[in-house]
């Protein structure tokens, strides 16, 4: 969705990059899609591949990575992650994170990803549910901004750069 936004919307110059090649076709299932938008998807096995492909696209006003979804307990993913971040220190860290999950979920995800320096936060599924709270108690705990809110699955439109005041009204309508 952030691809399509500024690529397509903005005009952005936009490349994506994948380290998700553990779950099967979906680096090519994101290949297919930047052929429909536009933008060039390139896969990297480690982070030392990452950083040739980023060198490849400085040309770039915006590279989006995408990392394999993992749990935050899954310590050698974590690792990963913090080897990334050292080697990288120019990427930003947005935790995506559903709006939908209990709040203990929430901050077990939070502490658990602290091993990659998260820079800021994006909820989804907030067209599932009616209950905002986690989001505020999560945002406080991580000490990190919302950067994006997320409800349903059409792109590019159903994805909003977080503000001030859109949370403040999820937080308390009317």
């Amino acid at each position: 969705k952030l691809a399509a936004i500024n690529a397509l919307k903005k005009k952005r110059s936009v490349a994506l990059l994948t380290m998700d090649t553990f779950r099967i076709a979906a680096a090519e299932q994101l290949k297919t899609y930047g052929k429909i938008i536009g933008v060039p998807v390139e896969a990297a096995q480690d982070s030392r591949e990452l950083g040739a492909r980023l060198a490849a696209h400085r040309d770039k006003d915006l590279v989006l990575i995408d990392t394999a979804g993992r749990s935050q307990r899954d310590e050698r993913h974590m690792e990963e992650l913090s080897s990334l971040a050292r080697s990288n220190p120019e990427i930003k860290f947005n935790l995506v994170l559903s709006s939908q999950m209990r709040d203990d979920a929430l901050y077990e995800s939070v502490r658990g990803f602290k091993a990659a320096p998260i820079d800021s936060l994006t909820f989804t599924k907030l067209d599932e549910g009616s209950v905002y709270g986690p989001i505020l108690n999560t945002t406080l705990l991580s000490r990190s901004p919302v950067a994006y809110l997320a409800a349903g699955q059409n792109v590019p439109e159903d994805i909003e750069a977080a503000s001030r005041e859109r949370l403040v009204d999820f937080f308390m309508p009317n």
